[in-house]
């Protein structure tokens, strides 16, 4: 169930929760677009495969799926969770990246690494817009360095092996165009005041698991968010569930600046190496 936009003090536009295509209208979306991308490779065809909406290069595009592939049969061998590589699904994972390429967010953020399989997905979408990617994990990222380095992404990735919650309190105010969660939701609540300083106005809030496996994690932060003024926010039913909430500028419209540039300042902490 959807809530119209209410007036909020001193002109602000209150928090209300839209249907995607209104919250994507706010990014300055008007539709889903297919978006050519060229990438070199050691057998890298001329032509590109689509996948909702993004057109990528049939070479990645079977480097993902073995990747995700091996995602799978990993975790099925772990009993237990955090064994688990856990990686986003293919359908959310795409996109993932094509809210990268239409918001043509540059300054990118992603907390939960794992095996860098989103990663590759975001970095693919921010070499389209010529954006830079921090991936943030409390665990090792060597495998996802591999994994990156085989796909030739390493270059706009900054691989940082630290706590998430520590790298938001530590990131410049405003500093990032697109924010992915995809670590432990209870650690989310935490981390809110700082997701709001660190986000830019017209900046993309992206949650994983919102819908599955156990959406009561997310209950208190879902809350926070719809109670907190300039946030337009909307869950799509895809894979696990998306959630996507837009931080709107101080008089509620885009920020006319665009997206911010990546600078140095955005993966301040060093990288892994």
């Amino acid at each position: 169930m959807t809530r119209s936009a209410t007036a909020g003090p001193a002109g602000l536009v209150a928090n209300r929760q839209l249907p995607v295509a209104g919250l994507l209208v706010g990014i300055g979306v008007c539709g889903l677009i297919s978006v050519p991308v060229s990438r070199s490779g050691p057998d890298s065809p001329a032509a590109g495969g689509v996948r909702f909406g993004l057109t990528m290069d049939d070479w990645l595009a079977r480097r993902l799926d073995r990747l995700y592939a091996e995602g799978q049969a990993h975790d099925a061998r772990q009993a237990d969770r955090l064994s688990r590589r856990r990686n986003l699904e293919p359908t959310s994972a795409s996109l993932l990246a094509q809210l990268v390429r239409v918001a043509a967010a540059r300054a990118i953020v992603e907390i939960g690494t794992s095996n860098g399989y989103s990663t590759i997905w975001l970095a693919d979408a921010a070499a389209a817009v010529g954006g830079q990617v921090v991936s943030v994990d409390n665990a090792s990222t060597d495998l996802a360095q591999r994994n990156l380095a085989e796909t030739g992404l390493a270059d706009v990735v900054n691989l940082v092996v630290a706590d998430g919650g520590d790298y938001l309190a530590q990131a410049p105010s405003a500093s990032i165009d697109f924010l992915f969660l995809d670590a432990e939701r209870t650690a989310y609540l935490g981390w809110w005041p700082e997701v709001q300083r660190v986000l830019r106005p017209g900046g993309l809030l992206v949650i994983d698991n919102a819908l599955a496996p156990d959406p009561a994690e997310l209950t208190d932060l879902l809350a926070a968010i719809l109670a907190t003024d300039r946030w337009t926010s909307d869950t799509v039913p895809i894979g696990k569930g998306l959630f996507l909430a837009w931080k709107a500028s101080r008089d509620g419209t885009r920020d006319p600046g665009g997206p911010v540039r990546a600078t140095e300042d955005v993966g301040a902490p060093r990288s892994a190496s």
